[in-house]
């Protein structure tokens, strides 16, 4: 075999594993964001799914939804209303606890719908909060 037939082979097989190293290292970093921005969730995430390719791709599209969405804070007045509903609601919690976790259910959904997220069920509202609220909806499965 001559020496630049030789030179040419290792220099393709080098240039094969740093691209494959770069792939690496850029799927990692990746992964690592999503943990980062998604916490707690990214757990659930691999839980419910069938290993990380799978889940990494969920969190993706929970991403890319959460972006083609109008979602508006709400105004002060606005805030006002639903904190004191929420007050109330809480305050309700110690006479019937039932009727106050359906009411302080309800006034989640009031404050989405009102927001901009759709009311599409308890697992796509979740999916739509966990983009901008991780925190908050492992706290609101529990």
């Amino acid at each position: 075999m001559n020496s630049v037939l030789l030179v040419l082979i290792v220099v393709t097989v080098a240039l094969v594993l740093i691209a494959l190293l770069i792939y690496s290292a850029a799927k990692r970093r990746g992964s690592d964001a999503l943990r980062e921005h998604y916490g707690p969730e990214y757990d659930h995430a691999l839980q419910h799914s069938n290993g990380k390719p799978e889940a990494e791709s969920k969190l993706l599209a929970r991403s890319k939804r959460r972006e083609e969405l109008d979602i508006q804070p709400l105004d002060a007045e606005a805030r006002e209303r639903y904190s004191a509903a929420w007050t109330a609601a809480k305050a309700d919690f110690v006479d019937d606890p039932d009727r106050a976790i359906a009411k302080a259910d309800e006034l989640v959904k009031e404050v989405m719908h009102e927001r901009g997220y759709p009311i599409d069920g308890f697992e796509q509202q979740a999916a739509d909060v966990s983009v901008g609220h991780p925190d908050v909806v492992s706290q609101y499965r529990s």
